[in-house]
C-alpha cells in the first residue's frame, strides 16, 4: 500500500466564490507546490514562509519569475530535519538524551 498525503488547498474561482480542491500527493513525488499549498500543509501562514525566505533557514525553494515553488521532497526533508522528541533536544540530534 502506497502512503500518500492529502493537502487541502483553498482557492478562489473566477466568480469570487470559494471552493475547496483536494490534491493527492504520492510519496516520492517531486511535484512543485505553491506557497499557499506548503503553508496549508505545514499549518503555517504564507507570511511565515516569506519571513523564513528573507531571514534564512527556509525550506529550499525555486523562484520562477515572481512565483515561488517548493519541491514536495524538500518540504518532507524540512519536516524530517526539524522533528524533535524533546524540547531540550539540539538541532539535528534525533536521539533523546
Amino acid at each position: 500500500m502506497r502512503s500518500c498525503l492529502v493537502v487541502w488547498v483553498e482557492s478562489t474561482n473566477m466568480k469570487g466564490k470559494t471552493m475547496q480542491d483536494s490534491t493527492t500527493l504520492n510519496k516520492g513525488n517531486n511535484r512543485l507546490l505553491t506557497e499557499k499549498e506548503v503553508a496549508a500543509f505545514l499549518n503555517l501562514s504564507c507570511s511565515w514562509l516569506q519571513h523564513k525566505r528573507l531571514s534564512g533557514g527556509s525550506i529550499p525553494y525555486i523562484k520562477c519569475g515572481r512565483a515561488i515553488r517548493y519541491r514536495l521532497d524538500e518540504v518532507r526533508a524540512y519536516i524530517e530535519k526539524n522533528t524533535r522528541v524533546s524540547t531540550s533536544q539540539s538541532k539535528g540530534d534525533k536521539n533523546d538524551k
